[in-house]
């Protein structure tokens, strides 16, 4: 088979997968990598830190914020956050207490929760819902503490020999859910009929498809998939996905 017949049977796949699926996808999948979707982010001078947005689907925000020294107390009043530690050694201040953090642990952060994030850091926040600007910064006392953050750590789950893939849910909120995922081979076609996905690849190589877009990923590869979308992965690969809302069982394999 060559190039060409392998690309007509896999878009033929696709639709094969798109015409089994109840939904219509909410909008297009979008593929980044880091560091290059970091490479033109620089602090200001005299700016503790800087943000950059990766991309929305319908349901959530992912953002690339860069700490120079620190993202002074600030809370958000209806979004929960869910920040992937991509790069530096920091801490996060929550509730008067200092938590270490370091590259490949996760925090998920409730609703009017007042938290800083300090010290050299790059780190991937993605939003559930969108963010539109629900960004308070504390200018005086400890700021609102209804909720308490969760400190993840996104280790690969053990994949069964007779299965292609194995998931782990890691912290679950009304607005969220963070999983970590593991595959021996692949995991299959299937869609999300009202949760966006946000996956991040910490280890392995393989493939990601979302409706006719197939990308080559890899460590640092991040896929926004939105609501209705079939996607699916090949290869080897260990990634940690973050679900808006939580994610109650909507999987549809196809």
């Amino acid at each position: 088979m060559n190039r060409r017949e392998a690309i007509g049977l896999l878009s033929l796949l696709a639709f094969g997968g798109r015409a089994l699926a109840l939904v219509r996808p909410t909008g297009e999948g979008r593929f980044l990598r880091y560091p290059e979707a970091g490479a033109d982010l620089e602090v200001p001078a005299g700016r503790p830190f800087a943000a950059k947005a990766l991309g929305e689907t319908p349901l959530g925000t992912s953002l690339l914020i860069r700490t120079r020294t620190e993202q002074p107390l600030h809370y958000h009043r209806e979004r929960l956050e869910v920040a992937l530690v991509l790069r530096g050694e920091g801490v996060l201040v929550a509730g008067g207490k200092e938590t270490p953090l370091r590259p490949g642990q996760a925090v998920l952060i409730p609703p009017m929760t007042a938290h800083a994030f300090r010290g050299g850091l790059d780190l991937l926040s993605r939003f559930s819902p969108r963010l539109q600007g629900d960004v308070v910064f504390v200018e005086s006392g400890p700021g609102p503490m209804e909720g308490t953050p969760l400190l993840l750590s996104a280790g690969a789950p053990g994949v069964p020999e007779d299965r292609p893939f194995a998931a782990q849910a890691l912290a679950n909120h009304p607005l969220g859910t963070v999983v970590a995922v593991a595959t021996r081979t692949e995991q299959p076609w299937h869609y999300h009929r009202g949760r966006d996905e946000a996956l991040y690849v910490l280890g392995g190589e393989g493939v990601a498809q979302v409706e006719l877009d197939r990308r080559r990923v890899g460590p640092g590869s991040l896929v926004l998939v939105p609501a209705g979308a079939i996607h699916r992965l090949q290869g080897s690969l260990h990634l940690v996905s973050v679900f808006g809302p939580a994610l109650m069982g909507d999987v549809v394999f196809l």
